[in-house]
């Protein structure tokens, strides 16, 4: 050895899980979506907290399902790719009314259980209580409604109408797609859904359980549908916007 040259210092443990932690923390922090698989390790060191779709085992994070890994900050989750909609107090959704019943309405939300519009639900407070529920809505009928109560086992969904949003719902399209997947469909600040709208001059209502509803003049809402069945099936992948904007822009 010669003279001048110092002999390299060794690093020590801590310094050693330090850089780790940084690189790691590097590569979960990309925008990059790829898709996980269950007990697929996602992220090492403590520095991270697990969310949804994850699990931590020692100091590492895996995930619980097959989706979409997604961080913020520190935060890792895990966004299911596909998965029956689970109704949550709150949420605005489109259905379809399965039947008719003395007090309200059976609807289909796309939900594992139906749910229950009663009538007082529906009908404007100055109404005639009286009034037969078969003459208000029909069977068949699409409306945009609000979850306003769910039991534990969600066995129990009751809706309702109160709010100007809310209403029957124009003779349209209903597109069907994973849940997990309309914040995808509606894009940053509702940039990829307005791409489509303004591309096919159709109005598009999405709902949070997955239905999302298209209206228009026939071969606009056949090209909408289209678009929307691309975003579903690519949801996964980077550039899709570009993709989306340069199909929409052909003539088909």
């Amino acid at each position: 050895m010669k003279k001048n040259e110092t002999k390299k210092k060794p690093q020590t443990k801590k310094e050693v899980i330090k850089k780790e932690v940084k690189i790691v923390r590097t590569g979960v922090s990309r925008t990059e979506r790829r898709i996980v698989v269950p007990g697929e390790k996602i992220a090492e060191g403590m520095d991270f907290l697990p969310s949804h779709g994850t699990y931590r085992l020692g100091e590492n994070i895996h995930s619980k399902l097959i989706g979409l890994l997604d961080t913020q900050g520190r935060v890792v989750k895990v966004t299911p790719l596909a998965g029956v909609y689970k109704p949550m107090r709150g949420d605005s959704v489109i259905g379809q009314i399965n039947n008719c019943v003395g007090t309200g309405w059976v609807i289909n939300i796309n939900a594992a259980h139906e749910a229950f519009l009663k009538d007082k639900e529906a009908m404007p407070s100055y109404s005639d209580t009286r009034i037969d529920p078969a003459k208000f809505y029909k069977e068949h009928d699409v409306i945009h409604t609000k979850i306003i109560n769910v039991s534990n086992n969600d066995s129990s969904i009751h809706l309702g109408m109160r709010g100007r949003e809310f209403r029957k719902l124009d003779p349209g399209v209903l597109v069907i797609i994973p849940p997990t997947k309309i914040p995808r469909l509606i894009g940053k600040q509702g940039s990829m859904i307005n791409t489509v709208k303004d591309a096919t001059n159709t109005r598009i209502l999405v709902g949070q359980n997955g239905v999302v509803h298209v209206s228009g003049e026939p071969e606009n809402v056949m090209k909408a549908v289209r678009a929307i069945k691309k975003i579903d099936k690519y949801a996964h992948t980077r550039g899709l916007t570009g993709r989306i904007e340069k199909m929409l822009g052909d003539k088909k």
